[in-house]
């Protein structure tokens, strides 16, 4: 191989390494009035952000957060009591309500087929 060839490779090893080290951590902010803005860090104000890139790796910056534990048995247990409890709950309030609904549709239904009467005058009340 030719000594400029193998200047070319090194030379573009280098600048894909450089270009690799550079990657920085970028965001994407969207302010209140929707008006995106992308940098290394949100302005206050900021309603939404997004990471678009990823952090170079360095030693003045913090590494990748630890994975969180596994909940345990015993939190998943109690976890799923509550949520089946909430849906018992809810299918009852649900149940109540179309019970409450359908004695006022009974009502109505009712007190429509009474209106003719009361209109004419038939229709005498007693009072005892």
């Amino acid at each position: 191989m030719k000594a400029s060839t193998i200047l070319r490779l090194l030379a573009g090893g280098v600048i894909a390494l450089a270009a690799n080290a550079g990657w920085a951590q970028i965001f994407e902010c969207i302010d209140a009035r929707g008006v995106k803005e992308y940098a290394r860090f949100c302005p206050p104000g900021t309603v939404q952000e997004r990471q678009r890139g990823k952090a170079a790796a360095s030693d003045n910056e913090p590494g990748p957060a630890p994975a969180t534990a596994p909940k345990s048995i015993e939190i998943q247990e109690v976890e799923f009591k509550k949520r089946m409890l909430e849906r018992q709950e809810a299918e009852t309030k649900a149940s109540q309500d179309k019970t409450q609904t359908e004695a006022a549709e009974r009502n109505c239904a009712e007190a429509r087929s009474c209106r003719p009467c009361w209109k004419g005058g038939a229709c005498r009340v007693s009072t005892r």
